[in-house]
């Protein structure tokens, strides 16, 4: 038999690429757009080649490289690499020219002022993003080679399942979506989850597999031709790592001497086969050996019980009746266990991709759809699966690179909506009602996620960490999309939301981006406003910084009094601030208290002027007291309010000696 067409062939899809998998993918993309733009200012009349090297110099000034090496190729290949996800999205042309929607997405970031200016009520930077997933499709007209075999628009796909079953869950997404390659696939699954939903994801991947004729032509060699180590290395079309090979070649010998000898063995016989078959699996690569404990075991490591014994022995592979039958089995099992592994190690970068969208939420290990969107997508999604698919490589690209329009009649629109949401009244100004709607369910949502995920007790152990700095407990918390400063900004938010006994919409007070999950995301263009928090009679500003010693002083005591002194003059009234630090410098303390005795002057027009600015300084183990006490925001400004007027000058002796001992009673 000719071995040919036994060779892997892609069979999922995945946004993105592996070079450039990253947390913080927004952040990144935008940053590099900025960058971008900024350095063909510099060289107008270069081409890429030539400007590819000091490009890459940037990527390592960013963080997004390391140089590793004065290898000026793979310098400029990594260029290439790290904005091939650019191109991918349709904001940057195969030279690395910003399109007319990059330009757009570019303007945003540098201008940061980021609206609302849709129907769906997405910030205006995610709608751009949600635009062009919109048209990414993977088929032979798309940038990737791997997909000639496919025609599916993936975030259609998406919205076409949930749509029809409410959700997808978190397996679903990781494991079935990313096997579709046309409308007629996806229907068909579809169609056979409604029916039963709680069918094994093992058995789908295995169906998949079925259906792939260069797995058909490696079946037929596999129960044709000796079972040697040259046949496992065309079998498993694994032909690059000898050693995984020999891996599953040893797994296989020991499973088909269990399998020829099993209704002779007696109870320790058989016990003692076992674990020579256990043992030929800690052999296998690790990301993949848990696996096959799961499949053949039921269990999550090699200490196994009889319980799982028994699993192994009604196993389909083991209880087969004929080799003919046992050989299928071991075939699908290796390269199921393969799939999975494979189509885990795209999860992350699809999900980063969806994000981006701004309207999808993960919650519960569930994926759920934005309800605007939902609604505007439920008369339209099949004839957009059907449609939307491009006819040329150069129609493709012409859709990728322009920004479009999405057409809606807001007459039905409305109706849909009222019908879902009766509340809503005011037709005439559809947008403002759809914003009530998403603040609503927002503020509901945000409450919800502080319940389960920001109790007294994990804020404290979260603050904790910060202090310490323990990085790695702190960014494996949740599944955040920002830097550390950022998440202690969000924290410390969520903390004084608490503290105020849930008053108001946190999300306006944070003043920062957030994801359709509400987790904190970096926003490129920098200028990331202050928390404020609204209260009936005054308004508090909150500075958070992570800086310490002589660069706490340098970084922090001037914008701190600067930015409630133009808070101050532009909104009349009480207003405080609030400087929260992992831990305060004693010269710091000094210069805070002394703006209790200056004014802080409007500079275009020095008859303004505002005095006594009051910035109560507090470190992480003051807020986790505050927390510890179950202090209300009403004692905490009472507390505030009457020893701000204390006699004692020295800000570091007020703060040690009059506001300390003050918060702990």
């Amino acid at each position: 038999m000719n071995t040919d067409n036994i060779k892997f062939q892609s069979y999922s899809w995945s946004y993105g690429t592996t070079s450039f998998r990253v947390s913080e993918l927004k952040y990144k993309i935008e940053r590099q757009l900025i960058r971008l733009k900024e350095l063909w200012l510099e060289h107008p009349n270069s081409t890429w080649r030539e400007i590819q090297n000091s490009y890459f110099d940037i990527l390592v000034e960013e963080g997004l490289s390391q140089r590793s090496t004065k290898d000026k190729e793979k310098e400029a290949k990594e260029a290439r690499q790290k904005t091939s996800s650019l191109k991918d999205l349709g904001f940057i042309t195969e030279n690395r020219k910003l399109t007319p929607v990059g330009e757009k997405l570019y303007k945003i970031n540098k201008q940061k002022n980021i609206g609302i200016n849709n129907i769906f009520g997405i910030r205006d930077d995610n709608f751009i993003y949600f635009k062009q997933l919109l048209k990414i499709e993977f088929s032979k007209y798309s940038n990737s080679r791997n997909y000639s075999d496919f025609k599916i628009n993936p975030l259609l796909s998406i919205i076409y399942y949930i749509i029809q079953l409410d959700y997808v869950s978190k397996d679903e997404f990781t494991y079935l979506l990313p096997l579709v390659r046309d409308v007629k696939s996806l229907k068909s699954m579809v169609e056979e989850l409604k029916q039963d939903r709680t069918k094994s994801i093992y058995s789908f991947i295995k169906q998949h597999i079925q259906e792939m004729q260069n797995y058909k032509d490696a079946l037929e060699y596999f129960l044709t031709n000796e079972h040697n180590i040259e046949t496992f290395e065309i079998i498993t079309m694994d032909r690059k790592s000898k050693k995984s090979v020999q891996s599953y070649y040893k797994l296989y010998l020991e499973l088909y001497k269990f399998f020829t000898y099993k209704d002779s063995y007696n109870e320790k016989e058989m016990k003692k086969r076992i674990e020579y078959i256990l043992k030929s699996i800690t052999s296998i690569s690790t990301k993949n050996r848990t696996k096959y404990y799961k499949l053949l075991f039921n269990s999550s490591t090699k200490n196994i019980k009889d319980e799982n014994i028994t699993y192994f022995i009604n196993h389909s592979l083991v209880s087969v009746e004929d080799e003919k039958s046992f050989f299928k089995e071991v075939f699908f099992l290796i390269h199921s266990i393969k799939w999975y592994t494979n189509l885990e190690e795209y999860y992350d970068l699809n999900k980063r991709y969806l994000l981006l969208s701004d309207i999808f939420v993960f919650e519960d290990e569930k994926i759920f759809l934005d309800d605007i969107v939902s609604l505007y997508m439920q008369d339209n999604i099949e004839n957009f699966l059907d449609t939307t698919l491009s006819y040329s490589k150069e129609d493709y690209q012409t859709k990728l690179i322009s920004d479009i329009e999405l057409n809606y009649d807001e007459k039905e629109l409305y109706k849909k909506i009222k019908s879902k949401f009766p509340q809503v009244e005011d037709e005439a100004n559809l947008k403002q009602s759809i914003l009530k709607i998403k603040e609503a369910k927002k503020i509901q949502r945000f409450k919800k996620l502080i319940s389960k995920r920001f109790s007294d007790e994990d804020i404290i152990k979260l603050l904790t960490s910060i202090t310490k700095r323990d990085d790695k407990f702190i960014k494996s918390y949740l599944p955040w999309e920002c830097d550390i400063p950022t998440i202690f900004e969000y924290i410390i938010g969520i903390c004084w939301y608490k503290i105020s006994d849930f008053q108001g919409d946190l999300s306006s007070f944070l003043n920062m981006s957030l994801d359709a999950s509400l987790l904190p995301v970096r926003f490129a263009g920098g200028g990331k406003a202050d928390i404020v928090f609204k209260y009936d009679t005054h308004d508090l500003m909150i500075e958070v910084t992570l800086s310490k010693k002589e660069n706490q002083r340098k970084m922090e005591l001037e914008p701190v009094s600067r930015h409630l002194g133009r808070y101050m003059l532009q909104n009349k009234g009480n207003h405080y601030a609030i400087f929260v630090a992992s831990h305060l410098d004693a010269n710091v303390l000094v210069g805070l208290r002394s703006y209790s005795k200056l004014r802080y002057y409007n500079t275009s027009n020095t008859n303004e002027f505002v005095q006594n600015l009051q910035i109560i300084p507090l470190d992480i183990s003051d807020i986790i007291q505050i927390i510890k006490s179950k202090m209300s925001y009403n004692t905490f400004y009472k507390i505030v309010n009457d020893i701000y007027k204390d006699k004692e000058e020295d800000g570091y002796l007020w703060y040690k000696n009059v506001l300390q001992k003050s918060l702990r009673g």
